[in-house]
């Protein structure tokens, strides 16, 4: 009785199994397959150089499907990139409509109340200006009451 092989020894054999079944058809049978596409009704092994029956060989075959596959390949690679451009588009303007449904819930207001609130914000500290300016002069004001006070007491006090 034969061990079971361990696991290694099992998944190179499914490995090896699987390219077997990946290679690429017999270039004699893409030839027939070609001139059944074609239309072709020549021998397969026909040595005749009629136009009729010119068929790529598997070399010429092989670099038109190489440059079919490029092809295919460059017109993906381009819709790739309109689509990842899309996507940040359309990411853009979800996350901007999120945000300004997220800024009218939370009860902050509208940017036209944000422009209200700036020009009364301008207008309150123009007012505080304002009235420090007042409040100095009356504080000058008031010391200047206090030492003309100081004076009239002064002379009140030396004339008996």
């Amino acid at each position: 009785m034969v061990p079971a092989p361990h696991g290694r020894v099992r998944r190179q054999r499914a490995h090896r199994h699987a390219l077997r079944r990946r290679r690429p058809p017999h270039p004699q049978r893409l030839i027939t397959t070609n001139r059944r596409a074609e239309g072709s009704n020549c021998p397969v092994r026909a040595k005749v150089a009629s136009a009729r029956c010119a068929v790529p060989t598997a070399t010429t075959a092989s670099k038109q499907s190489l440059l079919a596959d490029l092809a295919n390949l460059a017109n993906l690679r381009e819709q790739n990139q309109r689509l990842r451009r899309q996507n940040t588009t359309l990411t853009t303007r979800l996350s901007e409509i999120l945000g300004e449904e997220i800024f009218h819930a939370s009860g902050i207001g509208h940017t036209d109340e944000t422009e209200t609130l700036r020009t009364q914000v301008h207008e309150l500290e123009q007012n505080v200006l304002d009235l420090r300016q007042e409040l100095e002069e009356r504080t000058d004001e008031l010391g200047a009451a206090r030492a003309a006070n100081r004076d009239l007491m002064a002379t009140v006090n030396r004339h008996p």
